[in-house]
């Protein structure tokens, strides 16, 4: 693409500079059949306009006129004129720059140029300025010597007609004489400021520091855009342009994985050395912090145990590997069932602590647990961090609801539970943590598995892998995972429905499929990559069940607004009994009946289309 501009600044003398033409032409490369296929020759008849990826911009200050007469134009004024050009190969063709002029009395030029690709015999990137008069090369960049290729030129222009033209032509002599026969390179292509003045020309630099906005570290290697020049930052973060004419630049600063940065500087004969610095601010990225607990220690020899931290560790890989252009940090706390709980606990807050120092303003947090959990009296549901946990109810949603809390306000948190009852922590986490999702394993009276393949005790969570299928498949909308998951779409569990899985409290039951559950607050939109939504209707939401005076009794939200709503009950996950059938209207519906001479332990949502 071509960024041309005509830059007009105050002098103290008169001059007629007259611009016979400026002209522009891209030849395109096709299938390689060494022909050209298209061209187009640009005149200044416009003073803006974009053609074939070119663009060209005439301005003029309040000291000088531009009188644009056919194909032809007429700078008058009393300021020196400065031509300013990038015209990298970002595009499959040949191109080149080409603007003839005249001055009618003695003047000062200034070259500052980057020529990348520099021509090799009749290929490549090159530029000159040439005196019609004299016959002579007045300036060249790998042309019609190859000495010099980048940097700064000077010197007096006496009256004349001259010349000047940057391309990146490449060519082959054939029979019927030169052809296009090959595309240029991407990384051929040349920025230029070229400057003619009455007076010496003041050279001016613009320098500065480019630093992360949060850590207040240096940045090395930063992409510095100056007018059309390009420069980069040092290992300090330090970047410098010199032999600048005076004039007004856009300064644009920009690394990988920071959000760029534009400012506006102005360098003139009384302001030679400005400084402007620049803080980048990270790029929203994704963050995981993992909890996994192992209960292989403490479970019988040769038994199916559950491993957590196996769980962890696999989805962290997966967020990596799907997401590796934002998965940022990764934390995992991998924790063994035979220690105590309370030493578990202050691991893991420890770890948390030192994880938040690496998360920045609009990340988004994954925060992943895979453990057992149970319902403990007075203290409801707890997280099991222990084989002792009945004796220290302390991981539960108040404890993370807290955790989560010290993250920065505009962080968005992405908790996903693969515990049983996780439900119901979700619920309150969302209920009181902003800007936070939960997707859940189960509702708040139900229960998660694991399993162990032929030959191994090594348990791992049937939802936690539904989860990685669903990123492997480029899933990654929340919503649209609970909705695969629940409809098992991919099959991850579809052989072991049916079987004897063992659960993620206690025991053994006949496994009958996920149930996730997805809660978000008002807050929180999107998915795990950004915060666009994706409209996906989930299934409904079980709020927490409770048996009063032997009736049991149930609110389910975010109901379809089509089919029906069936509600099951099972003593045993083996066989379940239907109480109550209702049409789903987009509204609550609430359900209450009598449990007294059928103590149901299990209870399930079914919708039917």
């Amino acid at each position: 693409m071509f960024l041309a501009a005509v830059l007009i600044s105050a002098a103290t003398r008169g001059q007629i500079l007259t611009v016979g033409s400026i002209s522009h032409q891209c030849t395109t490369y096709l299938n390689g059949s060494g022909y050209e296929t298209s061209s187009t020759n640009i005149g200044l008849t416009q003073s803006a306009f974009q053609q074939n990826g070119s663009n060209i911009n005439i301005s003029a200050s309040l000291d000088c006129s531009i009188i644009v007469s056919g194909n032809s134009l007429t700078v008058n004024g009393n300021g020196q004129c400065s031509y300013a050009e990038s015209g990298p190969a970002s595009f499959d063709a040949g191109c080149y720059s080409d603007l003839s002029f005249a001055i009618s009395s003695t003047n000062y030029y200034l070259f500052q140029a980057q020529v990348t690709g520099p021509r090799s015999g009749n290929n490549g990137s090159y530029g000159y300025l040439y005196n019609y008069g004299q016959g002579a090369y007045v300036a060249d960049f790998a042309w019609p010597s190859t000495a010099f290729i980048s940097g700064t030129q000077s010197g007096i222009l006496a009256p004349g007609s001259y010349h000047f033209q940057f391309d990146n032509w490449f060519y082959a002599i054939f029979p019927n004489g030169p052809e296009l026969i090959s595309p240029p390179s991407a990384s051929s292509g040349w920025r230029v400021i070229f400057t003619v003045s009455p007076i010496p020309i003041v050279s001016t630099t613009i320098r500065g520091y480019i630093t992360d906005a949060h850590r207040g570290l240096s940045i090395t290697g930063a992409s510095m855009q100056i007018g059309p020049l390009s420069v980069s930052s040092d290992a300090n973060g330090y970047y410098s342009q010199s032999n600048l004419p005076p004039a007004t630049y856009t300064v644009i600063a920009s690394a990988n994985n920071y959000v760029s940065q534009t400012n506006v500087v102005t360098t003139s004969s009384a302001q030679t050395n400005v400084t402007q610095n620049f803080a980048l601010s990270p790029l929203p990225k994704l963050d995981y912090f993992g909890i996994g607990v192992n209960w292989q220690n403490v479970d019988p020899p040769g038994s199916c145990s559950l491993r957590g931290d196996i769980g962890a560790t696999e989805l962290y890989y997966h967020f990596r590997s799907d997401l590796s252009s934002i998965c940022n940090t990764g934390t995992i706390v991998s924790l063994d069932a035979s220690a105590t709980t309370i030493d578990n606990l202050n691991a893991i807050i420890t770890q948390f602590g030192q994880f938040t120092n690496s998360v920045f303003t609009n990340d988004t947090v994954v925060f992943y647990v895979d453990c057992h959990a149970g319902v403990s009296g007075l203290y409801g549901i707890q997280i099991s961090l222990a084989s002792d946990y009945s004796s220290y109810p302390v991981f539960d949603a108040l404890t993370i609801a807290g955790m989560l809390d010290s993250l920065p306000a505009t962080t968005r948190k992405v908790v996903i539970l693969d515990t049983c009852h996780s439900g119901g922590i979700a619920e309150e986490l969302v209920d009181s943590v902003a800007n936070t999702a939960a997707l859940a394993a189960c509702s708040a009276a139900s229960v998660a598995q694991y399993v162990c393949s032929a030959g191994s005790d090594n348990g791992i969570s049937v939802f936690t892998s539904a989860i990685i299928t669903n990123l492997d498949n480029g899933i990654f909308d929340l919503h649209r995972i609970a909705a695969n998951i629940n409809a098992d779409a991919f099959g991850v569990y579809e052989n072991d429905i049916g079987q004897n899985l063992n659960l993620e409290d206690t025991g053994s039951a006949v496994f009958t499929g996920l149930q996730p559950q997805i809660w978000e607050n008002s807050g929180f939109t999107g998915s795990l990559t950004n915060s666009v939504m994706s409209v996906v209707q989930p299934a409904p939401k079980e709020t927490r069940p409770m048996v009063v005076n032997g009736e049991f009794k149930m609110t389910l939200t975010n109901v379809p607004s089509s089919g029906s709503i069936a509600i099951e009950v099972s003593t045993n996950l083996n066989s379940w009994l239907q109480v109550a059938f209702n049409t789903a209207a987009g509204t609550n519906l609430n359900f209450s009946f009598s449990v007294t001479n059928a103590p149901y332990q299990f209870f399930r949502t079914i919708v039917v289309p």
